[in-house]
């Protein structure tokens, strides 16, 4: 009887050497970055938002943490300032949050960010 034997190997080293110059990211330089674009996102949304009374566009706030590997971003509107922002945002009729290239075009600037990091 005979036997058919399969061998392989497979030499991850220079996938993990590769995958260890990423652990310090992101950086401080990184941070800044997608904090900037953070905020010329929210730049963007201010002039989305109805001015009728103001106090919409004065709720809003942009809020971003780093903690380890993670960094992550928002901008929200409401609260007790503007406790109507929920009934706002919900309403029927045209909401560029929704669809404004403007806004959605920022998807891509942090995309950039995150591939200028990794380049350098």
């Amino acid at each position: 009887m005979s036997k058919a034997h399969m061998r392989s190997s497979l030499n991850v080293g220079p996938l993990k050497r590769q995958l260890e110059q990423f652990e310090h990211l992101p950086d401080e330089r990184t941070v800044a970055a997608l904090d900037a674009t953070l905020a010329a996102a929210f730049d963007v949304t201010q002039e989305f938002v109805h001015k009728d009374t103001g106090q919409l566009a004065a709720s809003g706030r942009v809020s971003s943490w780093h903690y380890g590997s993670e960094w992550g971003g928002r901008i929200t509107y409401g609260g007790a300032a503007a406790y109507y922002a929920q009934w706002e945002f919900s309403r029927e009729g045209h909401h560029p949050f929704d669809d404004d290239p403007a806004l959605h075009a920022f998807e891509q600037h942090f995309e950039e960010v995150v591939r200028d990091a990794l380049d350098h």
